[in-house]
């Protein structure tokens, strides 16, 4: 199902860039913001990120693509970035075992640490291994500002939902205003923007707190390869995995979805169509030269395998390097889970 944006950003009531903030526009992921809160005047003094991590299974590029975004910030703005890892809600929502929720965790763990984030500016924390006293007060303290029946219309829980997920909207608040609580810093949450509810909620109550307000850039998902709008971790061929062998990374690109036509013939003659083809959007994020590519394929000059041969060299050339780094990644675990 295709997610309309600008119905989300109306209900939302979130803001448009009218034209794109100079430190953003040069960011690989820059057209795939959406929309923000507050981002405009939250950026103009320190700042701290939040992006969180909830892991139920293996890494994938649409969940590796919003953190290269996050440490591409992180450099632009030299700012401090908490990345939670939420593995108490997936073991409470997601029927996984707890030893799978703290595995994923430490296996997603490297995957982030890979990319080459500042240590001495970046908190990560994994709520079921290293959560501080510090962050449990905070969410002891929004607890207290939270209903159940806000709860119960905001994520639509029943007589069967478990306690546990009650009490975790409490604990996803806090980590949002944890750097502010910590640091004095205002938050800017990256974050898909269907998940902004929570942010409205955290704003809520960041002023019964006497905090600042968090902000937000929301992102839009990064399309499947099989033409679907967002990947799934449990539909192996709807994404690439950091994991994926370079067998794998053919296979799934040769069986993507494209905007090819139906024919060699007609593809000649009446070209592609780059805007709903899932190989150009990675060819894209992945730093090909799209521009060519989009003339070439809408004059019928390229072909849909021309560009999955590019995007599967261009892949596995990435992967191959992202995996080197995160074998190297295991020494560094302790500097980031202080």
């Amino acid at each position: 199902m295709c997610m309309d944006y600008d119905k989300l950003v109306k209900e939302f009531g979130a803001e448009r860039f009218e034209v794109m903030p100079d430190e953003l526009k040069d960011l690989r992921m820059a057209k795939y913001i959406v929309s923000h809160r507050d981002f405009l005047s939250i950026s103009k003094k320190p700042f701290a990120i939040v992006s969180g991590r909830g892991p139920s299974g293996k890494f994938h590029l649409g969940h590796l693509a919003t953190f290269m975004f996050v440490k591409q910030m992180q450099d632009k703005y030299k700012c401090r970035v908490f990345i939670p890892f939420s593995n108490d809600e997936k073991f409470l929502l997601r029927g996984i075992s707890f030893e799978d929720a703290q595995n994923y965790a430490m296996d997603n763990l490297l995957d982030i640490i890979a990319l080459g984030f500042d240590p001495e500016l970046t908190d990560i924390i994994i709520d079921l291994y290293n959560l501080p006293q510090d962050l449990y007060n905070l969410a002891i303290r929004v607890s207290r500002k939270i209903t159940y029946s806000t709860v119960k219309a905001l994520l639509g829980f029943t007589s069967e939902t478990n306690i546990g997920l009650s009490f975790y909207s409490a604990m996803q608040v806090a980590h949002i205003l944890y750097p502010t609580m910590k640091y004095g810093l205002p938050s800017v949450v990256i974050v898909a923007i269907d998940q902004d509810p929570f942010i409205r909620l955290t704003r809520d109550i960041a002023e019964k707190l006497g905090y600042h307000k968090p902000g937000a850039l929301h992102l839009g998902y990064i399309p499947s390869l099989q033409g679907e709008q967002k990947m799934s971790s449990s539909s192996p061929y709807s994404a690439i995995f950091t994991t994926d062998d370079p067998e794998t990374v053919k296979k799934k690109v040769m069986n993507a979805f494209t905007g090819g036509r139906e024919t060699l013939s007609l593809q000649k003659e009446k070209g592609g169509n780059p805007s709903i083809c899932s190989v150009y959007a990675y060819l894209d994020l992945f730093g090909a030269d799209t521009e060519q590519i989009k003339k070439d394929c809408v004059a019928g000059k390229r072909m849909c395998g021309d560009c999955k041969k590019e995007l599967i060299t261009l892949l596995n050339a990435f992967l191959d390097e992202h995996r080197r780094k995160r074998e190297k990644s295991k020494n560094l675990v302790r500097k980031f889970l202080k």
